[in-house]
């Protein structure tokens, strides 16, 4: 680990320790020193961090490696020390459209150095916008060992996206070592940053049976419906409140990386448990209004707002946790009757939409395949919520004297 740290620090590669586990166990240390009133740096003896594994994992949030001349020079100081190094090259995805194929340029992903069993994986992150670092993953190599490592490690299964960050440099293991200025919540951050892009492959194929929509009613639809996702998503973020892409338009970005054009909505899913009172104040400062509130906080809530034209509508679907489901309801205005959409259990992921970064289903597929079937590739024009999703179910009704509190619709 010292000669690897020396030669990186040597040709100013400044190498970030993102190991999940070691940062955990440092911020366990630094919370134990804390309340004896020391400090980490009061660690004289022993070896804590890395003596205890054979894999540690860095992070460059510099395209160094793209100068080839750095990369020769640092591999051939560590094959001195009898290190051996490689890069691992990945399709870049970045700017993928529709009319480039599969013609991603491939870029450096990843740079394992190794010396016996000891792995040291440095994740090459690249700008994915102003604000965000993002990682690819890779296929595995040859190499038993690190083909080993690579089946397992979280940052070759997938890829990530993580908020650009400071950091600073602390002592380890009597090791100067530059870690997250903020490892916590990094580590937190870390825990969620798996990153989903829009399948092109799947989008051209869709395509190429139906075509994509040029006209004019359809290239408004989306600009108004990018415009709504913008706003929502700002007040949301301002509100701390996660949301993902649900029903229709979870099923655009998954089966043509777009909007559903002649769709004229626009829907979110948001965990009943992260419910903010303010969400419509918020929302309306964006210019929506009201359309209708159904259901009450503890069962079958969702609230809708319109455009003041009244040509694009939003539905927010907020959903509750069983032991072995998730569900959202719904209302029908006239009768009362109620109905029940069931989902697999499901956790977020980040994806690019229409130029945002938004969250969505990881398992996608079964998200969409609950409420559309294994149909969900065919263009369908019509649709009635109360019969066509796969996962709907009468649900009872509301009573006579709960009506008045759980339909309101605003003219």
């Amino acid at each position: 680990m010292l000669t690897f740290l020396m030669h990186a620090k040597k040709l100013k590669i400044e190498a970030v320790l993102i190991d999940r586990d070691i940062l955990k166990h440092l911020t366990e240390r630094v919370r134990k020193y804390s309340k004896e009133g020391k400090g980490i740096a009061d660690e004289h003896h022993g070896c804590h961090y890395f003596c205890n594994q054979n894999v540690f994992t860095f992070g460059v949030f510099k395209p160094i490696f793209q100068e080839s001349s750095k990369w020769d020079a640092f591999s051939e100081q560590l094959e001195e020390m009898k290190f051996k190094s490689e890069l691992l090259h990945s399709p870049d995805d970045r700017k993928a459209s529709l009319e480039d194929g599969n013609k991603y340029p491939p870029i450096i992903a990843h740079a394992i150095v190794h010396r016996d069993r000891t792995i040291i994986h440095m994740v090459l992150f690249h700008e994915r916008n102003q604000r965000h670092w993002s990682s690819t993953c890779v296929l595995n190599k040859q190499n038993r060992i690190i083909n080993s490592y690579l089946k397992n490690e979280q940052f070759c299964k997938n890829q990530h996206i993580l908020k650009k960050f400071i950091v600073m440099e602390t002592s380890m293991d009597r090791l100067k070592v530059v870690v997250p200025f903020y490892p916590v919540q990094f580590i937190a951050e870390l825990e969620q940053s798996t990153f989903i892009p829009c399948s092109m492959n799947r989008a051209r194929s869709f395509y190429s049976v139906y075509g994509l929509d040029k006209s004019v009613n359809a290239g408004v639809f989306r600009i108004k419906a990018k415009n709504m996702l913008t706003y929502v998503k700002h007040h949301l973020d301002q509100l701390g409140v996660p949301f993902w892409l649900s029903s229709g338009t979870c099923l655009g970005w998954f089966r043509q990386c777009d909007f559903i054009a002649h769709s004229k909505d626009v829907d979110i899913g948001i965990f009943i448990k992260d419910y903010n009172p303010d969400i419509s104040k918020k929302l309306r400062t964006s210019g929506l209004l009201p359309k209708h509130i159904f259901g009450k906080v503890e069962d079958s809530f969702e609230l809708s707002f319109r455009t003041a034209s009244n040509d694009l509508k939003l539905d927010i679907f907020f959903f509750y946790e069983e032991s072995d489901y998730m569900w959202n309801g719904g209302t029908q205005a006239k009768t009362g009757n109620k109905y029940k959409y069931q989902f697999p259990k499901f956790s977020l992921c980040w994806t690019e939409f229409v130029g945002l970064l938004v969250r969505i289903p990881c398992n996608t597929l079964g998200y969409v395949e609950a409420n559309y079937g294994k149909s969900w590739g065919v263009l369908i024009q019509e649709w009635d919520w109360k019969k066509s999703p796969s996962n709907v179910k009468e649900n009872g009704r509301w009573s006579t004297e709960d009506f008045p509190k759980v339909v309101q619709v605003f003219q």
